[in-house]
């Protein structure tokens, strides 16, 4: 099980795409031309750095993975609605410690994430900085989100569990929040954009715990889609820094959807689910100063930690 993340505002090589940092880690990302060609075809240089983040930690996760397979044997597919995935065929040993290998990669902002399963199907996704232009309140940018939520998640998002309106800042950190849960269900049953994301909505497990005037730093959710209650998934949020939620989804792995058919072949086994996985082991107390706050546990990489990983091969 893997939690990563690579935080691209500290990646700054002097000459940018032509710096050899940049050029090195490019030639490492993949063995694809095709792939290596897509990163140097975004014009803005903060998305040619995610766009190669996103198939270093992909690339690093697989080779870290299965430490004994040949450069050549990671071969990285894509599902027909954009899910990556590791087109390899398994050995024995590998299909029983790792009958369902996958993961799933997001970005946003600062960040890169990437979350991988042994056994569940998994999603992740990170939400930062978005909102409204100078000029443009938060209450009118909302408008053009409106479809998107439920009733319920729009109360969540305006006010707290008193009825307190919550303050502008506040309100974009719960649409964050929510954005990244509803990002992280699509991106792993594999379906993305196709999915809308008025059918799924989010409220917190603990809702009826106790009431809060202040948001959390770190939430369980829970799914309803299509009107449904799906216990037999599971959602953890997290603030990873002052602007950007993250989520990570799990969830059995056939739930997966998948036109071509190939990404499903790479299972050896489906009759699993979070009951039968759920060691909780995504949660951990952090050693903060007020020794309350529950974190997943993310690993932090950077291009040193790349180099290692991947110059191993």
């Amino acid at each position: 099980r893997l939690r990563w993340a690579s935080n691209v505002s500290s990646f700054n090589p002097e000459e940018k795409e032509k710096d050899k940092e940049f050029l090195e880690l490019l030639s490492l990302c993949s063995d694809s031309k095709e792939e290596r060609e897509k990163v140097m075809r975004y014009r803005r240089w903060e998305d040619k750095k995610r766009a190669l983040f996103s198939r270093l930690l992909t690339r690093c996760a697989c080779v870290s993975t299965f430490r004994k397979r040949k450069r050549e044997d990671i071969v990285i597919k894509r599902t027909k609605g954009g899910k990556p995935f590791l087109a390899m065929n398994r050995t024995e040993d590998e299909n029983r410690d790792l009958p369902n290998f996958n993961f799933n990669v997001a970005h946003d902002g600062d960040w890169v994430v990437l979350c991988a399963e042994p056994v569940l199907l998994c999603g992740v996704d990170v939400c930062g900085r978005q909102g409204p232009r100078e000029g443009t309140s938060v209450r009118e940018w909302f408008e053009l989100f409106k479809d998107h939520f439920s009733v319920e998640e729009w109360n969540w998002i305006r006010c707290d569990d008193n009825n307190k309106e919550r303050e502008p800042k506040d309100q974009l950190s719960v649409f964050r929040l929510l954005w990244s849960c509803k990002e992280a269900f699509t991106k792993a049953r594999g379906d993305g954009l196709a999915c809308r994301l008025r059918r799924c909505t989010f409220r917190r497990r603990d809702i009826e715990k106790k009431k809060e005037n202040t948001l959390k730093t770190f939430y369980r959710l829970m799914l309803r889609f299509d009107n449904v209650e799906r216990r037999d998934w599971d959602f953890v949020s997290m603030l990873l820094s002052d602007d950007h939620w993250i989520t990570v989804s799990r969830a059995s792995p056939s739930e997966a959807i998948d036109a071509y058919g190939e990404f499903k072949r790479t299972f050896s086994r489906v009759d699993v689910g979070i009951c039968d996985d759920d060691d909780d082991d995504d949660v951990d107390l952090c050693d903060d100063k007020d020794k309350k706050s529950p974190s997943m546990k993310f690993r932090i990489l950077k291009a040193n930690d790349f180099r290692s990983i991947l110059q191993m091969e």
